[in-house]
């Protein structure tokens, strides 16, 4: 055996890490899912209020408006 050959491993190579192979697409900031502002967001509850009734929590239990008045405070 040659005395200057150096002895390596023969399963161990150069290669990249598991954490230096991140696909950047895995990244939950990659891409935003919408681009709705808050102030959007405000107005799509405020839309949405008013599809939905509002019932007093004492008798008679009958739809009495909607809830866009929980966003008339703000």
């Amino acid at each position: 055996m040659p005395v200057n050959q150096e002895n390596k491993h023969p399963l161990r190579r150069d290669g990249l890490s598991q954490t230096q192979r991140f696909l950047d697409a895995l990244d939950p900031s990659y891409s935003k899912i919408d681009d709705l502002s808050f102030k959007d967001w405000l107005q799509f509850a405020y839309e949405f209020a008013k599809e939905i009734s509002f019932f007093p929590d004492q008798a008679p239990f009958v739809a009495d408006g909607d809830w866009t008045v929980f966003f008339n405070r703000n």
